[in-house]
């Protein structure tokens, strides 16, 4: 591990597996804003040992902020991540995926975490970026080498704000959502954390990441460990997807899997699936089993009980329609042949929402194809890169 002596306030952490192409303009991006409070901690499991990107860091000996680590043996995304936490030494720490990227706005957050030390802040509104080689199921490469500023973000020149935020309101809120939704949680992966709330949840669960998807898993160690979180209209990282990545196989609609055949997936997250979700893995059903399984073994009938079943199974027939035979087969199955009416009732409302919802999203994709705003958003086209999108991002605050 090539290590630094700097002490950094905030460790950003990724960890990789055979995506170069995405890492390197990662590394890039973080050089390029300079502050010594920040440190990256890169774990690297990718399968060529003549790694491009540790050629590079070697190359770059002057980029001391950065720990890089490349462990040859296979290991699980779950051990990747703990790998990298291992290595990181800041106060905080953030986990990001290999197609996301920092902002120069990382700064004023580093500056509120030295003056006012909150236990978790996350980024309210959603700055997004589409890389060059994303494929979309239906637009094609419409949606590629685009960048998406929210309109009421301090990227579309609003003032700085941070909002305390209830930790029972959120998780409220994320059940009601039947556990298919981060956004309104306190979060490791595209969050900031505390280094002693990091040591509470690993002295509490035993791990960071007590459940099968360590983005949602580790969500909700954190809203169960702490009462209060804070929420910034700040735009401190860009949320990537890239066509090799996660939300490039959600983009194509390829995000559907059996269960035995999740690639991350151990014998024991097999085992531990709720025998209350679908056995199939999807987008919902993965991150609501992470919710699931965790409530469970924390023994909180209190907050299963306020599950929204109904929205989960909706959500699963909005994102395939293959799915709906499932659905209608493990209902029957479940009830014994005596599906509630209140329950088919309140799927086929949640679906009208996600169809209307469906009906709204292509309109405003429609409209973002050929104008450069829309009411929530602006759009930025033909962005080739991490460092040309915080250009633009630099350029759109100066002009407001």
């Amino acid at each position: 591990m090539k290590t630094s002596k700097n002490i950094a306030i905030l460790s950003i952490v990724v960890a990789t597996k055979n995506r170069s192409e995405y890492l390197l303009s990662l590394i890039e991006v973080f050089s390029h804003i300079s502050d010594s409070r920040l440190e990256l901690v890169i774990s690297d499991n990718s399968d060529d040992k003549n790694l491009i990107v540790s050629k590079s860091i070697l190359k770059n000996s002057h980029l001391s902020l950065i720990k890089y680590c490349h462990i040859s043996s296979n290991i699980s995304m779950h051990e990747n991540y703990l790998n990298a936490l291992k290595a990181a030494t800041g106060s905080y720490v953030m986990c990001i995926g290999d197609d996301d990227f920092i902002t120069p706005e990382i700064k004023v957050i580093v500056d509120y975490l030295e003056s006012d030390k909150p236990n978790c802040i996350i980024q309210k509104e959603n700055l997004r970026y589409w890389w060059p080689d994303v494929q979309h199921k239906h637009y094609k490469s419409k949606y590629s080498s685009r960048l998406r500023i929210p309109t009421r973000s301090t990227c579309a020149g609003n003032e700085l704000k941070f909002s305390i935020e209830r930790s029972a309101d959120a998780l409220e809120e994320c059940l009601l959502k039947g556990g298919t939704e981060i956004s309104m949680l306190p979060k490791f992966y595209h969050g900031i954390v505390s280094r002693v709330l990091v040591k509470k949840i690993e002295k509490e669960f035993g791990t960071l990441f007590p459940g099968a998807t360590p983005d949602m898993s580790s969500a909700i160690a954190i809203v169960l460990s702490c009462d209060t979180f804070v929420s910034t209209n700040a735009c401190f990282f860009v949320s990537g997807t890239g066509d090799n990545s996660g939300g490039g196989s959600g983009v194509r609609r390829e995000h559907i899997w059996k269960i035995k055949d999740v690639p991350w997936f151990s014998d024991k997250f097999i085992k531990a699936w709720p025998d209350s979700i679908i056995d199939v893995a999807c987008g919902p059903t993965l991150w609501a089993s992470s919710v699931v399984s965790i409530l469970k073994d924390r023994k909180r009938q209190d907050l299963l009980n306020k599950f929204n079943y109904a929205y989960l199974h909706a959500k699963c027939a909005h994102v395939d329609f293959g799915l709906i035979p499932i659905i209608i087969a493990f209902l029957i199955k479940k009830n014994h042949n005596h599906v509630p009416i209140i329950l088919v009732l309140s799927i086929i409302f949640n679906y009208i929402k996600f169809l209307l919802k469906r009906f709204f999203s292509l309109v405003e994709n429609i409209m973002s194809f050929y104008f450069s705003t829309t009411m929530h958003y602006k759009y930025w086209k033909d962005i080739k890169s991490p460092i040309q999108a915080n250009k633009v991002l630099s350029i759109v605050k100066i002009n407001k």
